[in-house]
């Protein structure tokens, strides 16, 4: 009898570690997404560490916040949905159902706005999972960006942004984009910078810029190898190019280079948060961290196996 009470015992036990994490909390916090392993590291951006390791052991690819500000989203292409946790608890809080196929997601105010390669659409879900709009757009949609009423989705393989009101979910237009575009941000000037690997064995060193309001090329700008990460602030548009591993501050206003550094390796995400650049280096499992005035180097932070995703979670305290 009480060899079968200590087996139930650690039955339950078992399947309590399958359901739960360790508990995050309600700080400020950057989560990477680490896809060599299957993980998701929390860096306490007070204590400059990471506080907290998940071995979500499944094949995500990216996270976001929803509104709570407390329950996370992992999402990957070969999930068959989002699964959902507190960050304050570490338990599962659900899952939604849609499919395989997300390969992005973007908040904006209470909406989810997930792009998805199987049904080559954007899918516009409420905080409580449930759908309410699908928008068709290009072949393998990838990257999204947005401004104040507009969402811009770059196809990865037709060549196309199609760009969407917020609102009414419309399709308002479409524009041409050079071969496997990927990685942008919309300015405060209203123009979309565009980076990508290249097509085919010409490997891309060039960022396009567009006037959102026209889909017009305003200027194309010289960049390292594979520009794919993207970040901005009022006064500047910072460009990480993953082939060489060099970030590149250019002012927004006059497309100019004002200063180069090289970070990491084979670093895909770059974002700003504060007055502070955040940098995933992919083959050496850290996220470097920068004082985006000077650009240098303020802490390198050790996380888990091929950080590829950034997302921040600002404390609900």
């Amino acid at each position: 009898m009480r060899k079968v009470i200590l087996l139930l015992l650690l039955v339950v036990l078992a399947s309590g570690c399958r359901d739960g994490f360790t508990a995050v909390g309600a700080g400020h916090v950057v989560v990477t997404t680490n896809i060599k392993e299957g993980s998701l590291s929390f860096i306490d951006v007070g204590k400059g560490r990471v506080t907290a390791t998940w071995k979500v052991q499944k094949p995500v690819t990216g996270t976001f916040i929803l509104p709570d500000g407390d329950t996370i989203g992992m999402y990957g292409k070969d999930m068959d949905g989002v699964e959902l946790y507190s960050l304050q608890t570490g338990r599962a809080a659900g899952s939604w159902p849609t499919g395989k196929g997300v390969v992005n997601a973007l908040v904006s105010g209470n909406r989810i706005f997930l792009a998805n390669q199987t049904t080559n659409a954007v899918h516009v879900l409420g905080a409580d999972g449930k759908e309410a709009r699908k928008i068709t757009v290009g072949q393998s949609p990838l990257t999204m960006t947005e401004d104040a009423s507009h969402l811009y989705v770059l196809d990865f393989h037709d060549k196309m942004v199609t760009v969407i009101d917020k609102k009414t979910y419309a399709a308002l237009r479409t524009w041409r984009i050079p071969a496997s575009s990927a990685g942008a941000v919309v300015t405060s000037r209203g123009e979309m910078w565009v980076g990508g690997h290249g097509a085919g064995d010409v490997l891309n060193e060039e960022v396009h810029v567009y006037r959102t309001a026209t889909g017009e090329l305003a200027k194309t700008v010289q960049a390292s190898q594979m520009p794919v990460g993207f970040a901005a602030d009022e006064k500047c548009v910072y460009v990480l190019s993953h082939g060489t591993g060099i970030l590149t501050k250019f002012t927004a206003d006059g497309y100019q280079a004002v200063q180069s550094e090289p970070i990491g390796s084979n670093p895909f995400t770059v974002q700003k948060y504060g007055e502070q650049l955040y940098v995933a280096s992919y083959d050496s499992d850290e996220v470097y961290v920068l004082d985006a005035g000077t650009m240098k180097v303020t802490g390198t932070i050790q996380v888990g196996k091929g950080p590829f995703q950034l997302t921040e979670r600002r404390g609900t305290r």
